[in-house]
């Protein structure tokens, strides 16, 4: 009974996530292809995510709701996993790509504009799905399953330190403003 309690819990949570992830990403992926002022560097790498974020939504949310729900063949659980695999790197590696991004932004933001232009964003975007799919057929082979819940957690410890130098780059360029702006004051009521 609490088995069957279960797969209804995770069918349910499944097929609410799967609709309105379906129906955000659409809309997301709608509104920049439609803008050509949002058709910029950053967004790039947020259609992309959106892409991700919609194939993780319409095809391995619902494949999994069948998972739980149905018994399967050796092969279409191996195609399950796999799609699955490819669809959630894709989704985690765009995020990390994201970040990687926002990081040389503000720890090089006067540099960060000429470096990083059209073609070179669309090929690190390009890269990023060729090393989802890569990873997908790495990971979701026999003798590398065990490897796997590492490399996912270095990704994350990855995140973890780029947001914490985001963080600290973001409080030293505060203090250097707030420390310019009490100058400025000290200097025009100096002079005044």
């Amino acid at each position: 009974m609490e088995t069957c309690l279960t797969v209804w819990i995770l069918s349910i949570i499944n097929a609410f996530s799967s609709i309105a992830g379906t129906i955000g990403n659409i809309l997301v992926c709608f509104v920049i292809f439609r803008n050509e002022e949002l058709q910029t560097g950053v967004n790039y790498f947020i259609l992309s995510l959106s892409v991700a974020d919609l194939t993780v939504c319409s095809i391995a949310q619902p494949l999994y709701i069948y998972y739980v729900n149905q018994e399967w063949n050796a092969q279409d659980y191996e195609t399950f996993k796999l799609v699955s695999y490819i669809t959630l790197h894709s989704s985690f590696l765009n995020l990390l790509s994201l970040t990687i991004n926002r990081l040389f932004a503000i720890w090089f933001s006067l540099e960060y504009g000429t470096v990083m232009r059209g073609k070179k964003l669309a090929l690190i975007v390009c890269s990023v799905w060729v090393i989802s799919v890569a990873m997908a057929v790495v990971f979701s082979s026999s003798p590398l399953k065990k490897p796997a819940p590492y490399f996912h957690l270095a990704m994350l410890l990855m995140f973890l330190m780029m947001y914490m130098k985001i963080f600290c780059i973001a409080r030293k360029q505060r203090h250097q403003i707030v420390s310019q702006f009490e100058s400025v004051s000290h200097n025009y009521r100096v002079n005044m």
